[in-house]
């Protein structure tokens, strides 16, 4: 075995427990110490979180939500708020972190970039003056963000301005719509299609009953709890995964453990192959999602943990004459509906 799995097992715990009730949400078999811990890391690690801490999120950073609205509709800035990011997706590997607000300028008289940087600064002033956050921080100059308290949870506030697409412009619906966001200390700027994005993950999951987001999530939990620091964003991991072709992603629930080395061959090809990791396209085909940037020692690094950990589970189950190719239930806990908003 190439590491002990008492560490991640633990970070996974940590990252699945609720405080205010103490209780982790996990599987059934989680606790079954007679499964390998690296195949219970594994299958875990690709477990969806009860939809129900989606519905707490939301709801306890509604406060939040209302009262930037409320300011901003007092200053007649015209705004929309949208969500994007991992809880849309179901693809959060924390219970309440990883939250994402848009706070999108409609329309401005401005210069685009000076509107968003003043809506910045406004946002942090509203945030700020009310004392209700254990952090408020827009150092980064891209994102606020800040940490709630009840539930204590780090949520990142993004101020953008809308963007009408080309796509928009042929077939006016909201998902065909993109937004810029500004990177102020970088002076960068990054145009997309966030609701396009989203769609097309969840359209391609339901398609592939679950293995699309249960490999996004177990590829995420790595990276979370790696001891040594893998340089890539929600977004870059999406991009990887999504981009595997279909046909070697459709297994049932009880052979994903088989897309493990399907999803390491693509971090490969994504090293070795520089013009296939520059024009890798997002899910809405609207934006690169390595380009020019220097990610190879990030995807060297993932794909070190993740082979380590393949390698561990094949030697596990040898022990049992079983290989990543044999059929493996995992029992799932009960969940209910989503009623997070979109």
């Amino acid at each position: 075995m190439n590491k002990s799995y008492t560490e991640y097992i633990k970070n996974l715990k940590i990252r699945r427990h609720d405080e205010m009730i103490n209780q982790t949400d996990v599987s059934d078999d989680f606790y079954d110490e007679t499964i390998p811990p690296a195949v219970r890391y594994a299958l875990e690690s690709m477990q969806e979180i009860d939809p129900s801490y989606n519905y707490k999120l939301f709801s306890s950073f509604r406060r939040t939500q209302d009262l930037i609205t409320e300011k901003l509709r007092t200053l007649d800035l015209a705004i929309n708020v949208r969500y994007q990011g991992p809880h849309n997706t179901d693809t959060h590997v924390e219970l309440f972190n990883e939250l994402e607000l848009l706070v999108i300028l409609s329309d401005t008289n401005e210069k685009p970039s000076e509107a968003v940087a003043s809506l910045g600064e406004t946002i942090v002033g509203v945030l700020s003056e009310a004392q209700a956050y254990n952090k408020v921080d827009y150092s980064s100059r891209n994102k606020v963000h800040i940490e709630t308290r009840q539930p204590v949870a780090q949520v990142s506030i993004t101020p953008a301005i809308w963007i009408n697409s080309s796509l928009y412009n042929k077939s006016p619906m909201e998902i065909n719509r993109g937004i810029c966001e500004y990177n102020f200390s970088k002076r960068t700027r990054k145009i997309y299609l966030p609701f396009l994005n989203m769609a097309r993950i969840n359209s391609r999951d339901r398609k592939l009953s679950g293995s699309l987001k249960s490999m996004i999530r177990i590829i995420r939990s790595l990276i979370h709890d790696s001891p040594n620091e893998i340089d890539l964003t929600f977004d870059e991991v999406i991009g990887i995964i999504f981009n595997i072709p279909i046909k070697e992603m459709a297994v049932p629930s009880n052979h994903y453990l088989s897309l493990l080395p399907n999803v390491s061959l693509q971090i490969k090809r994504l090293i070795n192959d520089d013009s296939y990791r520059e024009k890798l396209l997002s899910p809405a085909k609207s934006e690169y999602i390595f380009g020019k940037k220097s990610k190879i020692p990030a995807l060297k690094a993932l794909k070190l943990e993740l082979d380590e950990l393949i390698t561990d589970i094949n030697d596990a189950l040898s022990e049992k004459n079983q290989t990543l190719m044999s059929s493996i239930d995992y029992n799932k806990k009960v969940v209910v509906p989503n009623r997070a908003p979109l």
